[in-house]
């Protein structure tokens, strides 16, 4: 009668110990099932191998020298990129356009949405000094007429395209200490018995340059402590074309090349 009894609870007991086993097995599924659908790991094929994402990292927190890993990802992400982990830059909860650091690194730039419907379109320079970053310009901008990124033409001005219809851009150079603006809008001919040509009103003479081909990249450039703005060129069939410099002196545009 023993022997029965002690077979009975040896036989519970094993039952009781498979069925905890199974639900804390259950748990831990759950568990990491959850673990994977909040923060998601997986690897994309890119160019040069195969990248990880990982938790959205706020603009600030990048290292300054390390922004030239920014750029552009895709649904309008930018993104951020180390040890082949790739990281959403965000402001605060917003997502972002576009971000430069300026070249002398005290400032940086930056286009974003302030809400999900991405409706808006904000700009933001900050002053950087010891690692402290002070707000200088804030304005807003319409999502539709924002064509590009924003770049820096020195230290104190940046530029960026907006929508203006077919076959030209706007091209809006701001200054970022006095929030001043200047307009003008690039137009590219073409045509099947002439040879393709732009031509370039500058923002403050509104003189004319025609040169040949088309824009194909736009961007400033500092040299020798002189600031240039400087356009990349291509002919229709997407050749390259030599690149176009134009001296910026801070109220002046002087064609070099």
């Amino acid at each position: 009668m023993k022997t029965s009894k002690t077979l009975v609870f040896l036989v519970m007991t094993i039952i009781v110990f498979l069925c905890i086993s199974i639900i804390l097995y259950q748990h831990q599924l759950n568990v990491l099932r959850d673990a994977s659908l909040q923060k998601p790991s997986y690897g994309i094929t890119l160019g040069e191998g195969i990248y990880f994402t990982g938790d959205p990292i706020h603009v600030f927190d990048i290292p300054l020298e390390e922004l030239s890993s920014v750029s552009s990802g895709g649904d309008n992400d930018t993104v951020y990129t180390k040890n082949k982990v790739r990281k959403e830059i965000l402001y605060g909860n917003h997502k972002i356009f576009s971000v430069q650091l300026s070249p002398s690194k005290n400032r940086i730039g930056l286009f974003y949405y302030p809400d999900d419907s991405q409706e808006n379109l904000e700009v933001k320079i900050f002053n950087i000094d010891r690692g402290v970053y002070k707000e200088i310009y804030h304005s807003n901008f319409n999502p539709w007429s924002v064509r590009g990124g924003l770049h820096w033409l020195g230290n104190d001005h940046v530029f960026f395209t907006v929508y203006c219809g077919s076959s030209c851009q706007g091209l809006i150079l701001l200054d970022v200490i006095t929030g001043k603006t200047h307009s003008t809008t690039i137009a590219s001919m073409s045509s099947l018995k002439e040879k393709s040509y732009t031509i370039f009103p500058d923002w403050f003479s509104k003189k004319e340059f025609r040169f040949d081909g088309l824009i194909d990249e736009m961007n400033g450039e500092m040299k020798d402590g002189k600031t240039y703005l400087v356009f990349k060129t291509v002919y229709d069939d997407g050749s390259a074309l030599e690149e176009k410099r134009f001296l910026f002196t801070g109220n002046s545009l002087k064609f070099i090349n």
